[in-house]
């Protein structure tokens, strides 16, 4: 019996309705589902311990970076070369002129299975095995290697043979050889009388296909009906079907059919080299080459205090980030030591003043980051995925001075634990350590000292489409684009102090394309004009704790956008300008007796930061949205 249509219709509706119903709860669970395992966590992958300049244990790092500053992520990173004390600090047994244990043995032997343990302890947070590698000509990166199947072997193989403070050549030997195999390639001669001819003593030979012949290979001819055409020959020109050779016997006469047979040493294996690359710019290169090659999306290279030592160019940074994109992705941006004598750690002194104040900080960030318009906004200018970073550095608390009776009587703070200060907040799609390591590397990354903010949405939209931090959003001229600013601070930091933001800049720039490696301005141009401070948020919403702003822009070509805010008004003498921008904190030093007894006759007085200048003097800074916009004139 048939069934009306009518009654087939109503079904086939319904199960239609079904059907599409299930497919929108599905799909919105699945959305809400990606969505809920998102988090933003906070880290520091810059820190050392009693293995090479630190003075304390991996495992006090790691009690105070989460159990009392709150982190959620750490790695391990102090510098290559070698190690003269064990982890607890008992200094190692050796002999000069051995300048103590080299750090690719400490690394994997002494460094990682601490980090495991920490692990255990630690489930719920991440700690990662890294190296502040010294890189050939220039200053330092902070590497991180993650993947159960790289770890130690890899963060140790890279130290040993691209750190240039390892002078170690023992393991020389440990590359491998190439493995290969041998196979017979073979070729028809063309038929008599053409295929095999002969002018004087060079031989012609003509094959029915494209034989793929190079001069100088070597080749047997077999079968051919005149005899004196075979044998073991060497290639002197070739054409795609012919080649010649020299014969030893003139006068042959025209012949041909017969073969042409070609042994090819194949490859199966490449050799691996184990040889020292850690002397040269071009070394530096080959380094993230390895990286790339090793471990690719498992392994970070970010540069530590990139202006403090001004070795460090922006040519370096492109040469980088195009060699290996994933790896070579950002620096510093507020270096760590932010209550040292001299903050950041940037107290070298310069024969140039301008260059001396390129190797200072402002407001706690490296002058690459603080200028606008500076060497990170001309990256930036390029479309360049180039990301800023903070950081403790951290290698110890503080340094207690002690008078003939051993009674301490004066304490020098250096630096503040791991989440003190300093926190890089990064949006993690899920928390694992190679989650970590992708969401640094997608730049949905912001930063900040003393916990001015603890929380940052900040998206860049244009109807239904938006973007956030590292990010692009795609749209077409002439459209509105909303900028979307909503932040949340606690209700004090970690110094005890009542935190709040005073105002917050929104920085643009042009976005101009790469600039090609064979240009000049590869190398030299370190500034972006376009760059400027395109709107200043002192008024701001409040709404369940959050503080919100919005603010339009025409998308009329293609741009970027980035934030920065502090806890400081403008023109706060010795602290910022007019405009708000940070000045150098050289400026706001102060003046304290000398607290060392055996330097304080030649230097009484001393001029330094102090850690109550630091936690006076709050920033944050966001990486940047980037928009992309079709039909903008060029």
């Amino acid at each position: 019996m048939k069934t009306p249509r009518r009654k087939t219709t109503r079904h086939a509706l319904a199960l239609a309705v079904v059907v599409a119903v299930l497919a929108l709860v599905l799909a919105a669970t699945a959305g809400a589902t990606t969505k809920s395992t998102g988090r933003w966590v906070a880290g520091d992958i810059h820190t050392h311990t009693w293995l090479t300049d630190g003075k304390n244990t991996e495992g006090e790092i790691a009690r105070q970076a989460f159990e009392t500053y709150g982190l959620d992520y750490l790695a391990n990173s102090e510098p290559g070369g070698y190690s003269v004390n064990d982890p607890a600090g008992t200094p190692f047994d050796f002999a000069a002129p051995i300048p103590g244990i080299p750090r690719w043995i400490t690394l994997s032997n002494y460094s990682y299975p601490i980090i495991q343990n920490l692990r255990q302890l630690y489930p719920e947070r991440k700690l990662i095995q890294g190296l502040e590698w010294n890189a050939p000509t220039h200053e330092q990166l902070s590497v991180g290697i993650v993947g159960a199947e790289n770890e130690p072997k890899a963060i140790s193989d890279f130290e040993y043979r691209f750190d240039a403070a390892d002078l170690d050549t023992s393991r020389v030997n440990e590359g491998t050889k190439a493995i290969t195999h041998t196979e017979t390639f073979t070729m028809t001669i063309a038929a008599s009388p053409t295929g095999a001819t002969e002018a004087g003593t060079t031989v012609t030979i003509t094959t029915l296909d494209n034989h793929h012949l190079n001069v100088g290979d070597t080749v047997t001819i077999a079968g051919v009906a005149e005899a004196g055409y075979n044998g073991t020959f060497t290639v002197t020109s070739v054409t795609d079907t012919t080649f010649t050779y020299e014969n030893a016997t003139s006068g042959l006469a025209a012949s041909g059919d017969g073969t042409v047979a070609q042994k090819v040493t194949v490859t199966d294996q490449p050799a691996i080299p184990f040889d020292k690359k850690n002397v040269t710019a071009d070394d530096t290169i080959t380094a993230i080459d390895w990286l790339n090659d090793t471990c690719s999306s498992q392994a970070y290279a970010i540069v530590d205090h990139p202006s403090r030592a001004q070795l460090w160019h922006v040519g370096d940074f492109r040469a980088m980030n195009d060699a290996a994109p994933d790896v070579a992705f950002g620096f510093e941006g507020l270096p760590g030591h932010q209550s040292d004598q001299a903050r950041g750690g940037y107290n070298l002194t310069f024969a140039d003043p301008a260059v001396q104040l390129q190797a200072r900080t402002y407001g706690g960030a490296d002058s690459m980051t603080a200028k606008v318009g500076g060497l990170w906004d001309s990256l930036l200018g390029e479309g360049r995925h180039w990301w800023i970073f903070n950081d403790s550095d951290y290698h110890r608390y503080q340094n207690q001075y002690k008078d003939a009776a051993g009674n301490y009587y004066d304490t020098q703070y250096y630096d503040l634990w791991p989440g003190q200060y300093a926190k890089t907040w990064t949006y993690v799609d899920r928390f694992s350590l190679q989650g970590v390591v992708d969401g640094m590397r997608r730049g949905d990354v912001f930063d900040v000292n003393g916990d001015l903010i603890n929380a940052l949405k900040y998206t860049a939209a244009v109807g239904k489409r938006s973007a956030t931090m590292g990010g692009t959003l795609k749209t077409s001229a002439g459209k509105w684009v909303t900028i979307r600013i909503a932040m949340r601070s606690p209700r004090m930091n970690q110094n005890g102090d009542a935190v709040r933001v005073n105002h917050v800049d929104l920085i643009a720039g042009d976005v101009t394309g790469a600039i090609d490696p064979s240009s000049p301005d590869y190398t030299t141009r370190d500034t972006n004009s376009s760059t400027k401070v395109i709107k200043t948020f002192t008024a701001f919403k409040s709404s369940r704790g959050w503080r919100i702003v919005t603010f339009k822009v025409k998308a009329t070509k293609d741009m970027y956008f980035r934030l920065r805010g502090t806890n400081l008004a403008r023109n706060v003498a010795n602290e910022t300008d007019a405009q708000g921008n940070p000045i150098v904190d050289e400026q706001s030093y102060v003046d304290i007796p000398n607290p060392d007894p055996a330097k304080v006759a030649t230097i009484p007085t001393l001029h330094v930061n102090t850690p109550a200048l630091a936690w006076g003097d709050l920033w944050f800074y966001s990486n940047p949205i980037f928009l992309h916009v079709s039909g903008a004139a060029k």
